[in-house]
């Protein structure tokens, strides 16, 4: 499935999923979607799949024929577990950055623009971290949200002790 080659990625969206064909298919929409000419060179996608199913590389073959982006699909032979299959995501990754994500999860409108331009600003820097929602469908099918991280704008760690010391300073 690959479209480019790896000397030009900068960012790594890796995934590891686990029979969730159905929530991946709208992540990887969120992540396409936006994309434009331009970070479509500096963006892959990594799949690493611990079903034994053929629904998700099913759907991975159908997305990755009808768009531009470069996505990498790996099944694992058995099982690997949640943890490995973590590993295995990032360890498959060309890019200087990665970006993990889980297969439930989706990406806002301008989040990969707004990283691509945080890297260009900020070379050398090893962890950047954003804000996240936690949404989720209660029985009743309503909508809720709650915010897990709430830093008012982009935390960017160059791991000097200083800024880590700042950052996780007890008040």
């Amino acid at each position: 499935m690959s479209k480019q080659s790896n000397n030009q990625i900068l960012l790594s969206i890796c995934i590891p999923t686990y029979n969730r064909a159905r929530f991946l298919v709208e992540l990887l929409n969120s992540i396409i979607q936006p994309l434009n000419k331009a970070s479509l060179k500096q963006v892959e996608i990594v799949i690493s799949d611990n079903s034994q199913s053929n629904d998700t590389e099913v759907a991975i073959e159908k997305i990755s024929a009808a768009s531009e982006v470069h996505i990498s699909y790996y099944k694992n032979s058995s099982n690997v577990g949640a943890d490995k299959n973590i590993v295995l995501a990032v360890e498959r990754a060309k890019g200087k950055y990665c970006w993990l994500l889980g297969d439930d999860d989706l990406v806002v409108t301008d989040a990969i623009a707004r990283i691509l331009k945080q890297i260009e600003l900020n070379q050398g820097i090893d962890v950047f971290m954003g804000d996240k929602e936690d949404i989720y469908i209660k029985p009743s099918n309503i909508m809720k949200s709650k915010q897990i991280l709430n830093l008012k704008k982009e935390k960017i760690f160059d791991f000097k002790k200083e800024d880590i010391e700042e950052y996780f300073r007890v008040s």
